[in-house]
């Protein structure tokens, strides 16, 4: 959690890549990735819902059946996914 008026981005962005092909991370409270979908349309999902390795493969599986989505976006996503992790920004909860 991030208190004292600080904001996501001054605390946790600069170290991060920002773009993964068309999905960027969006800082913002809740901190999301997004893809525009189309010019009317964005999907975003709330990184909190990607603490666990189970549920970042639930978001893959979800994003793929997606007809909008090329193979090329859930790569993308995917390694946003990894990316997100070695920086910090996805806290892992390893379930047992």
């Amino acid at each position: 959690m991030i208190t004292g008026g600080a904001t996501y981005k001054s605390a946790v962005a600069p170290k991060a890549p920002g773009h993964w092909g068309r999905w960027y991370l969006d800082e913002k409270l809740p901190v999301s990735l997004n893809i525009m979908l189309t010019p009317w349309f964005e999907y975003w999902i709330d990184l909190e819902t990607c603490r666990t390795q189970r549920y970042r493969d639930n978001w893959l599986s979800h994003m793929a059946e997606k007809s909008l989505l090329s193979p090329e976006d859930i790569d993308d996503l995917s390694r946003a996914f990894a990316d997100l992790l070695g920086h910090g920004i996805i806290k892992n909860i390893k379930l047992r």
